[in-house]
């Protein structure tokens, strides 16, 4: 099994590599590290999600009907690598993200999916 890139995968990892080097949050080297129970915190995460939304890189593998792009487990692997090098804030509700929504797409109803997913 060959599992090196793809010339269009190649060219995706750059163009996110890129994405994440323009958009990760900067940390300031004195800057404390906020508790979790810190609104702030929650505010920040929330904020960072919302630009990885935005940019089309959360829920990669969901159906674009459901708000993800449909991509395929390649795509899906290059946006986790590249966010873990770039050392990307974490994101809020990766359960969610990860199992429920993709469960959800494949077991439950269309009223589950319309109420839940987005």
């Amino acid at each position: 099994m060959d599992l090196s890139y793809s010339p269009e995968e190649r060219a995706f990892q750059t163009e996110v590599r890129a994405w994440l080097r323009g958009n990760v949050p900067k940390r300031q080297r004195d800057e404390r590290p906020m508790e979790w129970g810190d609104p702030r915190r929650l505010e920040q995460a929330k904020a960072w999600q919302r630009k990885v939304h935005a940019a089309g890189y959360l829920a990669l593998g969901w159906p674009r009907e459901y708000g993800g792009q449909g991509a395929d487990v390649m795509r899906q692997t290059i946006v986790n690598e590249e966010m873990v090098r770039a050392r990307a804030p974490g994101l809020v509700g990766m359960m969610g993200i990860q199992m429920v929504g993709p469960t959800l797409i494949q077991h439950g109803t269309e009223e589950q999916r319309r109420r839940h997913l987005p």
